[in-house]
């Protein structure tokens, strides 16, 4: 199992995010179907205060947050990844995302279950997504 391939679809699918919620991308179907196409039937995220998400619902949400951010207002990256074989072409990553915006820096500490899929976007369908709130501490 190659970490760095798992680091490099992690950190592709975080800038996008980014790029999205500041407007840096075009606001098409081509363009989004980099995250829509990413995400497994059955997807579902846990925010870091509790409440779950399907696909569907998450989709819709984001969709609707292109360009939120203005130009130079968020930045998003990640850190520390880490990943287990869960096997049937099942893995488990953890990593750090942190988000600066309006000069606050927030973490947290994101599970998500991956399988290998060669025609989704990065090699990879995310199946589910689990994240806690990191200390303020810990902000980089």
């Amino acid at each position: 199992m190659n970490v760095l391939t798992f680091t490099t679809e992690i950190a592709e699918l975080h800038a996008f995010f980014e790029d999205w919620f500041v407007g840096r991308l075009p606001n098409d179907h081509s363009t989004f179907a980099r995250f829509a196409d990413a995400m497994g039937e059955g997807f579902e995220i846990v925010s870091p205060a509790g409440t779950a998400m399907g696909r569907d619902d998450l989709l819709a949400l984001l969709r609707s947050a292109h360009g939120s951010s203005a130009e130079g207002a968020l930045r998003i990256w990640t850190d520390n990844v880490s990943v287990r074989s869960l096997g049937d072409g099942l893995t488990l990553a953890r990593y750090e995302e942190w988000q600066e915006s309006d000069g606050e820096t927030k973490g947290r500490l994101s599970s998500a279950v991956l399988r290998a899929h060669s025609s989704a976007p990065g090699g990879f369908l995310w199946l589910s997504v689990h994240e806690t709130w990191l200390p303020s501490s810990s902000a980089k």
